[in-house]
């Protein structure tokens, strides 16, 4: 019996065609955080000095801010280096403080 060839598909994919980007165009979204928000989560955290999560979330919750967007504010925040987040013993809990304080 002879053999057939398999024809190719010209329009088939195959398992490694995810790998060719010149057929996709990749789209690279960078979330920019409101930085209004930085500075009104920046003002609640320094005139309390020590504030809790809860406390921070209960807040934010009051003034209507999501939660994605008060983490990603706080993210922000800590990267800069603007506010330090820690265990702290006496509450029991993560706390948020400026930076600049003991």
């Amino acid at each position: 019996m002879p053999r057939h060839s398999r024809k190719k598909d010209e329009s088939s994919v195959d398992i490694t065609a995810f790998f060719d980007t010149s057929r996709k165009e990749i789209k690279e979204t960078v979330l920019e955080v409101d930085t209004e928000l930085e500075k009104r989560i920046l003002e609640f955290i320094t005139s309390s000095r020590i504030i809790t999560r809860s406390k921070l979330y209960d807040w934010s919750k009051k003034k209507g801010i999501p939660s994605a967007l008060l983490y990603k504010a706080l993210q922000s925040l800590l990267r800069k280096k603007i506010i330090k987040r820690e265990f702290s013993n006496k509450h029991q809990e993560i706390v948020f403080k400026p930076s600049g304080s003991l």
